[in-house]
């Protein structure tokens, strides 16, 4: 697959807070323009299977933001992300 789901269940469960930790974790990779926050395709909030998830391609992150791909994955994995 060439994209991994997260959502805010967490593994151990529960509900990972704030709410809003998607777009915030998405927005390290997006740009502002024309007054717009435009996220990268490599990190996108979204909605799938009826979840609110953080959509990643992992191959095109690591080509694209190296020196991000660390910290990105680092986060996801603190806040004990379930992936689907």
């Amino acid at each position: 697959m060439k994209y991994e789901f997260y959502t805010s269940d967490k593994n151990a469960g529960g509900h990972i807070r704030p709410g809003n930790w998607m777009q915030r974790i998405a927005s390290w990779t997006s740009t502002f323009e024309r007054k717009r926050l435009n996220y990268n395709p490599a990190l996108v909030p979204v909605v799938y299977k009826d979840k609110q998830c953080l959509r990643i391609d992992k191959e095109r992150l690591l080509n694209e933001f190296p020196e991000m791909y660390e910290s990105i994955i680092n986060a996801i994995t603190v806040l004990d992300a379930k992936l689907i």
